[in-house]
């Protein structure tokens, strides 16, 4: 589970603010000159391991508070963000007059000349209906709708927008036993709005509370069973398109759907102001918004009936609908299949249970589900199946021939490479089938990705070559893991945290390939005997092969904000290396150290006080980048600001002197010069100039902006420390290895305890 999503920006502050940092360091009266060894730091803040917080504990109230990233805010905090990133994305990633009736047009030419036969007659009785003196008592609401001659509170067009609904399906199921080509073709569901509105459906993580939802049943329920669903609770699990009277509301409810419906690709929704009706398709990326459609005026009734009578007749990938993944009839996922790219043959899993949904209207919506292979009987060898939009590159993009981001090629090449290593075994995932999933349509199979999904919907002043791309991957992959908040402490937690940076460095320098998004939902474990656990490293669709692809010349963001490293945050041109996943691993023990390891500790997490790790979940990056600089800036700021607040639990005090050691490693290493500590540039009045004599300094011979930007370089520690970043990684693992041997020492003592205990 992930944070919701942050919107994009083009805003871009520079990559390095001294002033507001050096103002902080003044206010707090440390400087990095100061800085001493935050051992002692770390050892004045260790408290008896018997100890407990003498607050009283607060548990979770609610399931937003079970994403890892949010737990650290109230429900008013979450609430007010994504209200924030609502009102955002509405304004910036919004395509107007999308084509979106084109999504649901049927791909058969006889079925479209038939939908079209049964639109022209639906609205044909629609209009005659309208203007008919009487009107049947059960529809006659929708008049107050068409006919609206002033605006009316929100809440007085929730019944005649239903009705309105509920009048065209009917009309449809009519229609089509009047034509005599109905039996050719089969009518693939039923529109019903559900009767109740203004409800909070089930299945929401809080308490918002949706206008309309529209259900699309399969035509071939029955009467009864219509009836039922028809006047029951809305279910986000069941909902295909939610209409809303505001835009940035369908936007926070939206997500829900891709939370509870693990088969769903994209989604539908509508947005109604006044009498004016907007379709929208939400992509990955965007919102793609349909032209007005006025439902005063027949014109717009018309394009209305149209598109309800197409999405009444389109296939289910057209309603956003994964065919590939099929559910049983209360919605728990059945069977998946895996197309293998290496192999070109597709391999059905049966489900076990989903390990990990989506959350974010926009991003990859990564879902991982437990499986096993439909061909073993003995349903003994599990695998995880995962389910991704990463970004891809085109198919004759420039010189391209190989998608250098595709990561079944990636971790092909990490299985091929590391294959042999008794000692990595098991702590990585391993390839075993995977690539991009492949849908019929029609008579044609096509590889599902943004273009062959959207770039139908995409106005003619748009082009799809010059918008983001990516690629909808499946890979089925070993050993089954769980996620890595099911330890059962903190020493199982350094064990596993090892195990990963052990692999993380193997796969670094034996395959030059860096992983880039360390975080909760890429670091898993397996329970083994004796309480022992293994950690293993997963989701390397952002992991990038720097023996083809410069990392420097490719500055881009990825991963997720709480986790990523400042250079990431920033978009700055210091290339990337090992050094920002080691910075991500301390923000990710920084965040579990705060807020509980696994859910028994997190119970006994305040979340009434204010803390400044909560600035690391900030809408903005740039913001984000700044409160991490300053937490880091000094040994000071970092044991106050952060390690101070680790929970007071058995084992906490261990986990501190950890963190604190692999800070001083990366950010105050004593084997290097000062122009390689801190998190900001010096600044030249500051220099020492005994210090600067012995560096290097820029040379006469080049042009001053050259010699400036290269006398910056100097000054700056990230491009210092990324010149040194194997050695420093070196030294990072040689600390979390000999920690990782200690905590195997007391879990072994442990467990011999727990065996000589009497029953």
């Amino acid at each position: 589970n992930t944070p919701p999503p942050t919107p994009k920006s083009n805003k871009r502050r520079p990559e390095h603010q001294p002033s507001s940092l050096i103002a902080t360091n003044q206010r707090n009266k440390r400087t990095a000159s100061s800085n001493v060894s935050i051992a002692g730091q770390v050892r004045s803040l260790s408290l008896n391991p018997e100890h407990t917080s003498q607050s009283t504990p607060q548990k979770s109230r609610s399931s937003h508070a079970s994403t890892k990233s949010n737990i650290t805010r109230s429900a008013r905090d979450i609430r007010d963000e994504r209200k924030k990133e609502a009102e955002y994305c509405v304004r910036h990633n919004l395509v107007l007059d999308a084509l979106v009736a084109e999504v649901a047009k049927p791909r058969d030419d006889g079925l479209a000349a038939f939908t079209t036969q049964i639109a022209t007659r639906v609205c044909e009785r629609l209009e005659a209906f309208i203007h008919a003196y009487e009107h049947s008592k059960k529809y006659s609401e929708l008049v107050k709708w068409t006919g609206m001659k002033e605006q009316s509170p929100e809440s007085a067009m929730y019944s005649p927008i239903s009705a309105f609904f509920t009048y065209v399906s009917k009309a449809i199921d009519s229609v089509h036993g009047d034509i005599s080509d109905g039996g050719s073709y089969s009518r693939a569901c039923v529109i019903l709005p559900y009767d109740i509105t203004d409800r909070n459906p089930i299945g929401a993580d809080d308490d918002t509370r949706i206008d309309i939802a529209l259900r699309f049943v399969n035509r071939n329920a029955s009467d009864a069973d219509l009836a039922q669903r028809y006047l029951s609770k809305p279910d986000y699990k069941d909902i295909t398109a939610i209409v809303e009277i505001k835009r940035e509301q369908l936007y926070i409810y939206n997500r829900n759907l891709y939370a509870k419906q693990t088969n769903r690709r994209f989604t539908w929704g509508f947005t109604i102001c006044g009498s004016v009706v907007h379709a929208c398709v939400f992509g990955n990326d965007d919102i793609f918004v349909s032209k007005s459609m006025d439902v005063m005026e027949p014109n717009g009734r018309k394009e209305l009936v149209a598109l309800l009578v197409n999405m009444a007749y389109c296939e289910e990938d057209q309603l956003g609908y994964d065919p590939t993944i099929r559910l049983y009839e209360d919605g728990d996922v059945k069977e998946i299949d895996v197309y293998d790219q290496e192999s070109r043959k597709t391999h059905t899993y049966q489900c076990i249970e989903p390990i990990m949904l989506a959350t974010r209207n926009f991003g990859r919506h990564t879902r991982c589900f437990l499986c096993v292979d439909c061909r073993d009987k003995s349903g003994e060898k599990k695998v995880v199946v995962k389910d991704a939009w990463a970004y891809a590159t085109r198919k004759g993009d420039g010189n391209n021939t190989v998608d250098v981001r595709d990561e079944v090629v990636i971790m092909r090449k990490i299985r091929d490479k590391l294959a042999g290593n008794k000692e990595l075994e098991g702590k990585y995932a391993t390839l075993v089938h995977g690539g991009v999933v492949r849908i019929i349509k029609g008579d044609i199979v096509e590889e599902d990705n943004t273009d062959t999904a959207f770039g139908m919907l995409l106005p003619p002043s748009l082009s799809s070559e010059k918008r983001e791309f990516r690629a909808h991957r499946r890979i089925a992959m070993t050993p089954d893991c769980i996620p890595l908040q099911n330890v059962d402490h903190v020493d199982q937690l350094i064990v596993a945290a090892a195990d990963i940076m052990n692999v993380h460095t193997a796969i670094a320098k034996t395959c030059n390939i860096l992983h880039r998004d360390i975080s909760v939902n890429s670091m898993l474990i397996t329970k083994l005997p004796e309480n022992k656990v293994r950690g293993a490293l997963i989701d390397f669709d952002c992991a990038k092969d720097i023996s083809k692809v410069d990392c420097k010349t490719q500055p881009e963001r990825t991963g997720t904000y709480p986790y990523m490293s400042i250079n990431n945050l920033l978009m700055s041109n210091v290339k990337r290396t090992q050094l920002d996943d080691w910075e991500s691993l301390i923000y990710v023990l920084c965040w579990l150290g705060t807020t509980g390891v696994n859910p028994a500790d997190e119970e006994r997490y305040d979340r009434a006080e204010r803390r400044e790790i909560n600035k690391w979940q900030g809408t903005e990056p740039e913001d984000v980048a700044i409160s991490k600089r300053n937490h880091l800036l000094t040994a000071d700021l970092f044991v106050n600001d952060i390690l101070a607040k680790f929970l007071k639990l058995p084992g906490y005090s261990r986990l501190r002197a950890l963190v604190g050691m692999l800070y001083m490693k990366i950010f105050f290493n004593e084997s290097y010069s000062s122009f390689f500590h801190g998190t900001i540039t010096k600044a030249k009045p500051l220099l020492d100039e005994e210090e600067h004599s012995d560096e290097e300094t820029s040379s006469p011979d080049l042009p001053v902006d050259q010699a400036d930007e290269q006398d910056e370089d100097i000054r700056n520690p990230f491009k210092r420390r990324a010149d040194y970043a194997e050695d420093i990684a070196d030294d990072l693992l040689k600390v979390l290895l000999k920690e990782r041997e200690k905590a195997l020492g007391r879990i072994r003592n442990r467990y011999e305890k727990e065996m000589e205990a009497p029953f």
